[in-house]
């Protein structure tokens, strides 16, 4: 009998939606959904200071899990550094 630790924890996927798109094609392992929708937010707020010309209405990260469902979409927001 396999522990929890050996369990494979689900796959979700960011992508980059609005002027530039990007998919991601690798994904990255998080617990739950709510795992997911913050490692969205940081990705947003960091991407949002990082690329300013980025922070518009219609950008945002869509994550979706390992079967293409949309888990949630998280606008592009700026921050100040």
């Amino acid at each position: 009998m396999l522990g929890s630790r050996f369990l494979c924890m689900p796959r979700y996927f960011f992508h980059l939606v609005g002027d530039a798109p990007a998919r991601d094609r690798v994904g990255h392992e998080c617990e739950n959904n709510k795992q997911a929708t913050g490692d969205a937010q940081l990705i947003a707020q960091r991407l949002s200071r990082e690329r300013p010309e980025m922070f518009r209405d219609g950008n945002y990260i869509c994550v979706s899990d390992d079967d293409d469902e949309e888990i949630v979409r998280v606008p592009l927001a700026f921050t100040a550094a």
